[in-house]
């Protein structure tokens, strides 16, 4: 009888850990899930953010075959706005600008994002 108690009490002991620690492998589980909604959400953001800023990449493009400078030079500005790291809108702007005759501003892309940007364009 003795031992059936102490099992008992050995038992009811650690139950509550039992559950305690399921409680926190279910905190755990939903954190994680959290977590992945989240990641997935930003991922998706960003695939969004990607495609406005191709967006007026683009339309920066279909401007310039326009000479519509102004247009053009607006839309390259809020692609990389939208994506700093877009090195083709840094230098379709400056290329741009060096059409308009604005030598500074045509020269400063270069040194706004100079890892990005190595290659070189004539403007005849």
């Amino acid at each position: 009888m003795k031992k059936i108690v102490l099992i008992l009490i050995i038992f009811n002991a650690f139950f509550p850990t039992v559950a305690r620690s399921n409680d926190k492998t279910n905190n755990m589980q939903e954190q994680q899930l959290l977590l992945e909604n989240k990641s997935n959400f930003l991922i998706g953001q960003n695939e969004r953010s990607q495609q406005r800023a191709k967006y007026y990449f683009d339309q920066a493009r279909n401007y310039v075959a326009q000479g519509k400078w102004e247009l053009a030079l607006e839309n390259y500005n809020r692609a990389i706005q939208i994506n700093p790291n877009l090195a083709e809108a840094y230098l379709d702007r400056g290329v741009v600008y060096a059409k308009q005759k604005k030598w500074e501003l045509a020269l400063a892309f270069d040194t706004q994002k100079p890892h990005i940007c190595t290659r070189r364009v004539s403007v005849g």
